[in-house]
This record gives C-alpha cells, sequence and structure tokens, in this order.
C-alpha cells in the first residue's frame, strides 16, 4: 500500500505542476485529483490529495446575485476588497430569482458555483431540503454576534435544520406602493390591498409576476394568513381578478422601474430597493402604512457543496463587518441585518424601508419557509396557468 501511495502522490505532484503552468485548466485539475483519491484506496491519503487540491485550485470562486444596484454595491465594498486580501479572482453571475439558481446547480452539478446570495427564504430552504449546500462552521464567522439574532436563529433552524448553510446579512422585502399625485393616502389607507383590485386604477395598476408575489398579495386580500391558506380557491379567484385589472404584470426590476419612472405605473406592489431608488432619485411615491406591511426577507449568502470554505470564510469576514454593510446599504437601498441595538445606523440607513430600531423585527412578516417550500410548485404552476389565461 505504501507503494502505491507513493505512486499517487508522485503522479499528484505532476499534476500540480501541469495546473501551475497553465496546461490544464482547474475542473480538469479537480476531476483528476478525484480519480486519483479514488485509485488511492486509502481514506488518509485521499482525503490529504483533495486537501491540498483544494488549496492548490482556488484561484477563482464565483459568486452569484441578482445584479442591478445590489450587485454592483457587493462587487465595490465586498468583492474587490476580498481579491484585493486573498488574491482569489471572482467570477460573477446573476440571476433572474434564487429559485433560477437553485434550479441552474441541479441542472448542472457542482464545481461550477460557489456561493450565492438569496433573499428568497424558500430557495435556502431547497438548498438543505435537495443536499447541495455545505454545512457553516460559525465559530470562523464571529461577526455574526452583531447580526439581529431572531434571523441568524431562522438560517440556521427553520433553513438549516440545526446546522447553517446560509449567513444572514440582508434585509429586502416588498410594499405597496403609489403615487402620491395620482392617488390620495387616506384611500389608500382605507382600502389597503384590496384597492389593487379597484377597476378605477386598471390603467396604472402594476405587479410582480412572480408566483410568490401573486399569491402572497391576494392571500391578504381574501383575509387570510399567507403563511396558513386555508382558502385556495378565493386565492386563485383574487390573482384572476387581479390579472383583468392591472395593466401588466412585471417580470424584472428593470421593467419595474421602468413602468413607474415612465409614468405608466402609478400603484402596485414594489420590491424596496427600487422603490427606495426610485424615492431617493425624486418620484413621488410612498408605501401603504410603513413598507414592511407586505413582506421582508431576510437573505443570506449561501455556500453551495464543494465550495472552498477557508474562501467563503474570507469574504463573510468582510462583508459583515459593520461599515461595509452600512456602506453597501447605502449604495444598494438593502438594509443590513445588523443589529441596530448593538450597531450605531446613519439616519441615511435608517431611512431605507424595514428599518426596525428595536432590533426585534416585531410586526414584520415573512415566508414560512417549510410551507412556501413545500407548495412552492403547485403555487407556481397554479398562478402561471391563470397569469396565462386560465
Amino acid at each position: 500500500m505504501a507503494g502505491r501511495n507513493q505512486d499517487i502522490t508522485k503522479q499528484y505532484e505532476a499534476l500540480n505542476e501541469r495546473f501551475g503552468n497553465g496546461d490544464i485548466d482547474r475542473r480538469t485539475f479537480l476531476s483528476c485529483i478525484g480519480l486519483m483519491a479514488m485509485a488511492a484506496g486509502a481514506v488518509t491519503t485521499s482525503s490529504a490529495l483533495l486537501s491540498r487540491a483544494a488549496r492548490a485550485a482556488t484561484d477563482q470562486v464565483r459568486f452569484d446575485s441578482y445584479g442591478g444596484f445590489s450587485g454592483a454595491a457587493f462587487r465595490k465594498f465586498a468583492l474587490d476588497p476580498f481579491t484585493a486580501k486573498t488574491g482569489i479572482k471572482v467570477a460573477e453571475g446573476s440571476y433572474g430569482s434564487p429559485d433560477e439558481m437553485v434550479s441552474k446547480v441541479q441542472a448542472e452539478g457542482f464545481g461550477i458555483y460557489n456561493f450565492f446570495w438569496s433573499s428568497q427564504l424558500t430557495a435556502i430552504w431547497r438548498v438543505r431540503k435537495l443536499g447541495i449546500g455545505t454545512e457553516i462552521d460559525e465559530s470562523k464567522v464571529p461577526q455574526m454576534k452583531n447580526l439581529v439574532q431572531k434571523f441568524v436563529t431562522l438560517h440556521r433552524e427553520k433553513l438549516g435544520a440545526g446546522k447553517m448553510t446560509s449567513v444572514p446579512f440582508s434585509l429586502s422585502g416588498a410594499t405597496m406602493a403609489y403615487n402620491t399625485t395620482k392617488i390620495d393616502k387616506a384611500e389608500v389607507e382605507a382600502k389597503g390591498f384590496k384597492i389593487l383590485l379597484d377597476p378605477k386604477y386598471k390603467s396604472g395598476i402594476v405587479g410582480d409576476r412572480a408566483y410568490n408575489a401573486r399569491v402572497w398579495v391576494a392571500a391578504l386580500q381574501t383575509d387570510q394568513d399567507p403563511n396558513n391558506i386555508k382558502d385556495l380557491d378565493a386565492v386563485w379567484d383574487a390573482i384572476r381578478q387581479a390579472r383583468l385589472n392591472s395593466l401588466k404584470f412585471w417580470g424584472s426590476t428593470a421593467e419595474q422601474v421602468k413602468l413607474w419612472t415612465e409614468g405608466e405605473a402609478y400603484l402596485g406592489d414594489a420590491w424596496y430597493v427600487p422603490f427606495y431608488n426610485m424615492r431617493k432619485g425624486g418620484l413621488p411615491i410612498a408605501g401603504y402604512k410603513n413598507p414592511q406591511t407586505l413582506y421582508v426577507t431576510p437573505g443570506g449568502v449561501v455556500a453551495l457543496k464543494g465550495s472552498p470554505m477557508d474562501a467563503y470564510y474570507e469574504l463573510l469576514d468582510i462583508l459583515l463587518k459593520p461599515e461595509v454593510m452600512l456602506n453597501w446599504s447605502l449604495a444598494s437601498g438593502n438594509l443590513p441585518l445588523l443589529d441596530p441595538t448593538k450597531v450605531e445606523f446613519p439616519a441615511e440607513v435608517q431611512a431605507i424601508p424595514g428599518f426596525d430600531k428595536t432590533g426585534t423585527m416585531d410586526g414584520f412578516l415573512w415566508t414560512d419557509p417549510e410551507y412556501w417550500g413545500t407548495n412552492a410548485d403547485m403555487f407556481s404552476k397554479q398562478t402561471q396557468r391563470i397569469l396565462a389565461g386560465a
């Protein structure tokens, strides 16, 4: 056995030299290492080879996000400093929704994707259920002590079944927005979300076409708990009515912003980040009551199976610094999940939708990941059928 392991070690050294010289790419290198490790037939030698391979091959990692305002800010305040500190390059990707990201990983396999930012709790829940995440060593993320602990617990218990596969850092969400020059605040307050079904505003009502937004809003319009819907027929009827009573359902942040800034939209559900940035840019829009009245999404950075975890911890060490999170927040319009009783928030950050000075997040709503994860396929298919005219 000793002679066999020596042969494997020599093969590894030769392969490592070829990789270092650029004769083979990273994927080929790792594939060969995996075959060599299996051929070694000894757990200790295989583990050592794989560990050495991982260290040698971590010249680049991949990070996926929504792009746009948030992605640009993330690159400036986290990814570029990460590369400057570690020398590890970051290949960036983007997706339409976190569910789409999870589907990409399932379809294309491991080795392509490493880390991604998901504001959608059901997507993180799916990562655990599918077994495509990596367990996080919380002792290597000491700055989690500054975060809102309610959401740390949520990511650990509800999303990870006691073991974290994602570290929370951002708070986004949706509100019902309206143009204050076209619609009176008193009417919005009196009708609540049912105003989105009022035919007199049909020419300017828009909304997110994603199934989770449409089902959630319809549940509220039918006076139901969105995390425990009892009358689904009422929900489907409300979505049908909304389809007939809306100008358009948008499919991207860019499309949402275009509709509002060009004056076509004046009432509808809107994500916090574009809402915040449009309002900051001078658009006369307001949120129903407080912007958190629809739902919030306490997102996190997910580590996928097979990813270089030392790089993950280095990235989080930069990202979770309070000054980095606050600067990222101002640039993007997302709130940092820092506990305001532990970290001082500038007034400009406190003005971002969803801020809670108590740090308790009492009264805020978010999706129950298990309920929505379990029903996602059925919710999605039926919503898309209705939006297509069924």
